[in-house]
Formats: structure tokens, C-alpha cells, sequence
């Protein structure tokens, strides 16, 4: 504890703290407390009188420590030694002491506020004060770009990017990568089975903020004007389903497919490349280990991905980066619409390509600011605005579309229990704004029921508290009160018109029932909330099978990904093109942006070209088979690369769907991908 004092206790320019006569003062003080714990956001402090730089210098170093172990707040104890003894200080003494914590707090961009002042001696009038130090929200813009990190077992996707954010070498046998690895197995056996995040920041002059300067997320994201954040998934084939989620789920911007150059091009790599394509997420790809080729067969395999790139169902341009020249360009130009696909070569062991790759990623833009640039061009040809009269044309005034589009679009994708907090969810903001204090709806649950929720407190990507939360930010979001959260539900709705009116509201999903105790509360908003949730227990989707051995019936059995949401289904029906219908043409009206399929092996069928799944290159209704929605006409079937109208049926519970999400399906060997077209909205038992 002596070393401690001499660390952390007041030095002789604060006013000698601990000097003798102090110590008789506190042997003979009625006033005591328990003595100061090294743990913990509380701090006692005698006096700050007028503190040297070297001695502020560790005073803000402490009080940065307490406000990291309170979750950005601290409490200051003025007029209280280590012991506990409270000794009181005179009002010089306490207004300098003050002033000190004030200059710690500024430079630590906190507040400081007195929530108690305690007279210890009235002849004397001295006085102690606790003080509540509170870190200030930070809310100014930053660029948030997710990018998920594919490729084979021991391609060395965990020990990329732990060197890419630590820049420290890997020793060759995977040290880079155990700041990454969350679970005892995946130490022993160097596999990810997990979805694992890092960041990796850069100021507002380019410069990299990453571990080697700062020591923990917080600082990086104080200090950072863009983040990205990688998310490392598994690369086993038994740990495909993760894999899905983490490109469902987390709404990656980019994706990065990493080959290593002694496994050359495998099927796993291939299956994460299709899937990526698939799902319209712009790829580069990383050569790691290139310390282990010679030039020559290094040239060989990047003749070979080249071809790979080159197949008629992928369709893509092969870039080569070999210098800054070539990143900038690869990273200014839009990596989605130019069908362009950089290629780095990398060594975790040597540092090769890691500099070529930080300027890429300093200039690489958000994937939402593109979108929302080119959404224009990128319709063009589409035929999303060529025939308004279409079935599949979206109605701009039936409540169905504002269903679609409520005001507040959150997927929670984790959920924590966090001591002294409460429910915290994590996920992603696809549709709006949220504040601090803004009261939501959370659901459905399992009887399609949103309830009313309050957010008590923000924090974005790296534990940053913030106070606002924008379109295509992460965040963890604590809400009041308690319920059982589950992955796959969403937060939606800004009720600022209802907390402003104090009503109380609670939907149920498809039922359209409002229960509000007043009156007051505006028309429009009501009109807004209720058709703003539905549950659906049975949705129909526009399905294209990429792979499946034999034929799929009704009553087949799958796991559909839907955004956030991962859940077993059953198709209940199945709707197929006529048979007079020229397939051919039908292909060709699909044909507008080009992906590719997965074989069982996971290689890339180069059958399907140009394959489009949006809903509204579908077929007028006429060309389909008559059927209801209750039974598909008998010996309809569904087999690789066949494309039609299902009806499917969740096993467990209710979800939030809405007309437009892509949907990937998934059992064993079997892959399809579409859209969902419609939704029956789930309607809760009556007594």
C-alpha cells in the first residue's frame, strides 16, 4: 500500500497528504469511512492544491482508470485520506481543489458535478464534497465500414488481423493471433469455431490508430474519424452456419477472401466466394503466407484466380495491387458496380502487403454512402422502374410498404446481461436515428407481441458511450425494462410523439390492436405505430436453388437466414413457372446483375449467368402454375438451378419480416438464395 500512496497519493504541491501532522489530525477525527479501495471507480483524494504538470500528468492517467472501471464514471472523495479518515477542507483549500478536478475532467473531455457536501468541523468550516465525474458522450461523425474476413482453415485470417492492428509480426506458429481467439479450443487447436471482431482506426490526417499507439478500443475510437471493424469467421465446413451468419447477420460492407498461397484455390474458398457474390457483397482478395512460394509459382496461382474471376458466372476484373498507385485507385473506385475485385499479396511473417492494404483501407468508403450514390444508376436497366404496373412493382400507397419502412429499422444480432445495467443488445442500425431516452417497441416475441422499451444508455463500437446512434452504425443499446431477448428480434419505432403525450401503447402483431390510455396522442402516429409491426409465422419468397442432390417437396425442412434472423422452416408450398414457358426467356428477364451457384464441392457452376433474385424480374402471375396458398400442384418440385414461388413456415416462432429481405437457404449440401416477396401476418389466438 506504501507504494501505491507514493503512486497515486498527493504529492508535497497538493498539500503534503500524508505528512505527520496530518496523520495525528486523522488519529484524533470522528469522522471515518472505509479506506479506499484500488478497484473500482472511487477515488479519496485529500486535497489538489495547485498540483505540478508531472504530478497532473498522473492525475488524469488515475482518473481516466476510474472512469474505465465505472463504465465512464467516476466518483471523487475531496477531503478524505486513503484510510477513509475524512479530515474536511478549508474553502481555499476546497475551491482549489475543485478547480484541479475541473482541468483533470476537461482534458478527459468529462463533466464534473457535487451530489454531496458534508461540514466536518463548524468551528473550522471545513467542509468534504463527493464529486461525480461523468464522461461527456462523444457524438462527432465518424465513418463506420465492416469488413468480414473469409478464406479456409490455416489460411491465417486470425493472424492478418492481428497483425494488421498491432502491427507486430507473427512469430510463424500464430502468436498474431491469440489477442483474437475467445475460447480455450480455439487456442489449442488455432481454429476460430466464433464470430471475432477487432478495429482499426484512422484520424482524420490518414494516419493508423491501432494498438501500438493507444492501449485499449476506447482510445481508438476517441481518436479515430473512420473505424473498421473486422469480423473474423470460422473457415470449417462444420462451422458453415456461423460462417452465414456473420454475412447475414452483420451486414458486412466488404468482404476479404483470403487464399493461402501453400493451399492454393480449395473449395471451402470458393464456397465463401459464391456465397459472397451471392449475397452482393463487394470482395478483394489477400495471397497470405507468399513467404512460402517461390515467384514463380506465386505467378502461377494469381493466373489461376484470375481465371477463377474470369468464369462466365462471376464476370469479375481482376486488379493486381503492387503499389499505393494501385490501392488508391482499387479503393476509389466502386468495388460493386465496376464488378471490380482488387488482389493484395500478403505475409503476416514478413509484413508484406500490410502497408498497401492500410492505404486501401483509409480510402475504401462505406458501403451505405455508395449505395446511396449510385442508387439511381444502379436501377437503371433494372426494370424496377420500367413498369409501374407490374405485381411486383412496390405500391408506394398501400400500408404494406410502410410496413416495410418503419421510422427506426434496428436487428439485434447479441444480447448481454451486464451487472448494475441490465439488457444490453447489440446489432446494427439499418433505418434511422436513435437517441438517448428514446422509447421503442422490442419483438416479436413468441406471441407476436412488441412491448414498449426505453434507451437508457448508447454505446458504439469499442465501448465508446455516444449519444446518438445513425443509419449503418453498430452499437449496443441498453433498454429499460428487462425482457428475454433473443437473437433475431429488432428494435423499431422513434415514439417521440407517444413519450411526449406519456401514453402508454402495446401492439400485437397482424391484429392491428392498440391499447392507449389517453386520448391525446396524434392520429397520424397511431396510424404510423400500427402499421409499423407485423409478425409473420409464413412468408412466401422467390426461390433459385444453387445446389441440391436430388428435388425439394413441400415438407422439406430447412434453415433460412433472413438478415438477423436464423430459423428452421418447412415449406408448406411450392409455385413453379408453366411448362409452356420458355425458360429461357425467363432466365433472360432475371438477367441483371451476375452472380454464381454453389455446387456440392462448392465450385462455382458457371451454368447460371447473370442470375438475378429480385422480385421484380419475377414473371407476371400468368406464367405460373394455378395453385393456392395452401397446396402446391401435385409433383411440383424444386431442384438445382430451378427457380419459383415458396411458401415457407417457421418451426418455432414468429419473426419480423418484411417484403424485399434476401434470403438464404440452407440444409446440409442444399443452398438457395431470393427475395422475400410477401408476408402473412401472424394473428395470435383468440379466447
Amino acid at each position: 500500500m506504501d507504494e501505491l500512496i507514493g503512486l497515486f497519493g498527493v504529492s508535497e504541491e497538493d498539500g503534503n497528504e500524508h505528512s505527520y501532522e496530518a496523520q495525528l489530525i486523522s488519529d484524533s477525527c470522528q469522522h471515518q469511512v472505509q479506506p479506499e479501495v484500488e478497484e473500482g471507480n472511487v477515488e479519496f483524494k485529500l486535497k489538489l492544491v495547485n498540483p505540478s504538470a508531472s504530478r497532473m500528468e498522473h492525475l488524469v492517467t488515475q482518473m481516466k482508470w476510474r472512469l474505465r472501471e465505472g463504465h465512464g464514471e467516476a466518483i471523487y472523495q475531496i477531503g478524505v485520506e486513503d484510510r477513509g479518515a475524512v479530515l474536511g477542507l478549508c474553502k481555499e483549500e476546497l475551491d482549489a481543489s475543485l478547480s484541479s478536478l475541473n482541468q483533470m475532467a476537461q482534458r478527459l473531455n468529462a463533466d464534473v458535478t457535487i451530489v454531496r457536501e458534508v461540514i466536518v468541523d463548524e468551528v473550522l468550516q471545513t467542509k468534504a464534497v463527493e464529486v461525480l465525474v461523468r464522461k461527456i458522450p462523444s457524438d462527432k461523425p465518424f465513418i463506420d465500414v465492416r469488413v468480414s474476413v473469409l478464406g479456409n482453415v490455416d489460411c491465417g485470417k486470425s493472424s492478418f488481423v492481428g497483425v494488421l492492428c498491432t502491427r507486430q509480426l507473427d512469430s510463424g506458429r500464430g502468436r498474431a493471433r491469440l489477442n483474437l481467439l475467445k475460447h480455450p479450443h480455439e487456442i489449442q487447436t488455432g481454429h476460430t469455431s466464433s464470430i471475432c471482431h477487432e478495429i482499426l482506426g484512422f484520424d482524420s490526417h490518414g494516419q493508423t490508430v491501432d494498438y501500438s499507439v493507444v492501449r485499449n478500443k476506447e482510445e481508438i475510437c476517441e481518436m479515430s474519424s473512420k473505424l473498421l471493424t473486422f469480423i473474423d469467421l470460422p473457415g470449417g465446413q462444420k462451422s458453415l452456419k456461423t460462417t452465414i451468419f456473420g454475412l447475414t447477420g452483420y451486414n458486412p460492407d466488404y468482404a476479404l477472401i483470403l487464399i493461402a498461397a501453400n493451399q492454393g484455390i480449395v473449395g471451402i474458398t470458393r464456397e465463401h466466394f459464391a456465397l459472397a457474390l451471392a449475397l452482393s457483397i463487394p470482395c478483394a482478395i489477400l495471397i497470405t503466407k507468399s513467404d512460402l512460394l517461390s515467384p514463380t509459382a506465386l505467378a502461377m496461382l494469381k493466373t489461376q484466380i484470375k481465371n477463377v474471376l474470369q468464369l462466365p458466372g462471376v464476370g469479375k476484373i481482376c486488379l493486381f495491387v503492387d503499389n499505393d498507385v494501385d490501392a488508391i485507385q482499387a479503393a476509389s473506385s466502386d468495388l460493386h458496380l465496376q464488378c471490380l475485385v482488387p488482389v493484395f499479396t500478403t505475409s503476416s511473417v514478413t509484413g508484406q502487403g500490410m502497408d498497401l492494404l492500410k492505404a486501401f483501407f483509409n480510402i475504401l468508403p462505406s458501403r451505405s454512402s455508395c449505395d446511396h450514390q449510385s442508387v439511381a444508376s444502379a436501377n437503371v436497366g433494372t426494370g424496377l422502374d420500367e413498369d409501374p404496373d407490374s405485381p411486383f412493382y412496390p405500391d408506394t400507397n398501400s400500408t404494406d410498404v410502410e410496413s416495410q419502412q418503419p421510422d427506426v429499422d434496428f436487428k439485434i444480432d447479441e444480447t448481454y446481461s451486464v451487472p448494475n445495467v441490465g439488457c444490453v443488445v447489440g446489432g446494427i442500425l439499418h433505418r434511422g436515428v436513435i437517441r438517448k431516452g428514446d422509447e421503442m417497441f422490442l419483438g416479436p416475441f413468441s406471441d407476436g407481441r412488441f412491448s414498449s422499451v426505453k434507451v437508457s444508455s448508447l454505446h458504439r463500437v469499442g465501448r465508446a458511450p455516444c449519444s446518438i446512434v445513425k443509419e449503418s452504425q453498430s452499437a449496443a443499446i441498453a433498454i429499460k425494462p428487462n425482457y428475454a431477448v433473443r437473437k433475431g428480434m429488432v428494435l423499431l419505432g422513434s415514439f417521440s410523439a407517444i413519450s411526449r403525450h406519456n401514453s402508454q401503447v402495446e401492439f400485437h402483431a397482424g391484429t392491428h390492436v392498440c391499447m392507449n390510455k389517453t386520448s391525446e396522442m396524434p392520429e397520424v402516429g397511431i396510424h404510423r405505430a400500427i402499421c409499423s409491426f407485423r409478425a409473420c409465422l409464413e412468408l412466401e419468397a422467390e426461390i433459385l436453388i444453387l445446389f441440391h442432390p436430388r428435388q425439394i417437396f413441400e415438407g422439406f425442412q430447412c434453415t433460412l437466414h433472413i438478415d438477423n434472423i436464423v430459423q428452421s422452416a418447412t415449406i408448406q408450398s411450392i409455385v413453379l413457372p408453366r411448362p409452356d414457358a420458355d425458360a429461357g426467356s425467363l432466365v433472360d428477364s432475371a438477367c441483371r446483375h451476375k452472380t454464381t451457384s454453389l455446387s456440392e464441392e462448392g465450385e462455382v457452376n458457371s451454368d447460371l449467368e447473370q442470375m438475378n433474385f429480385e422480385s421484380s424480374s419475377l414473371p407476371p402471375p400468368s406464367e405460373f402454375s394455378p395453385t393456392n396458398r395452401k397446396g402446391s400442384k401435385e409433383g411440383n418440385y424444386l431442384c438445382t438451378n430451378r427457380k419459383g414461388h415458396v411458401t415457407f413456415r417457421f418451426v418455432r416462432h414468429c419473426e419480423y419480416v418484411t417484403p424485399g429481405m434476401r434470403i438464404l437457404l440452407r440444409q446440409g449440401n442444399t443452398k438457395g438464395i431470393g427475395n422475400v416477396t410477401k408476408i402473412f401476418p401472424y394473428l395470435p389466438p383468440t379466447s
